[in-house]
């Protein structure tokens, strides 16, 4: 999921990383997506409530995520305490 779409330059940097990443690595798939692409309004909190989900349920839809202070926070109060009260949060496969 990626960040700074409609945002000029930084949108087109995204872009360029992308693009040279899969050159350089023709095995690999990137399907970048930005969040208005998967959720219909721009939204922090609806943002958050979707990756909260998407962990909490299992059904794990991205491998890389981009989160800001703000959807990072939501995230972290939306999402509970499991391991004996260590957090869920980064999940790598």
């Amino acid at each position: 999921m990626g960040h700074w779409y409609g945002e000029d330059k930084r949108e087109i940097f995204l872009r360029e990383i992308i693009s040279d990443y899969c050159e350089a690595n023709p095995e690999t798939y990137v399907n970048l997506k930005f969040n208005h692409e998967i959720i219909e309004k721009r939204s922090k909190f609806g943002t958050a409530w979707m990756i909260s989900e998407m962990i909490m349920t299992g059904n794990i839809k991205w491998d890389v995520i981009w989160l800001d202070a703000n959807i990072y926070q939501f995230c972290s109060e939306t999402l509970p305490m499991i391991n004996g009260g260590k957090s869920i949060w980064w999940i790598f496969r």
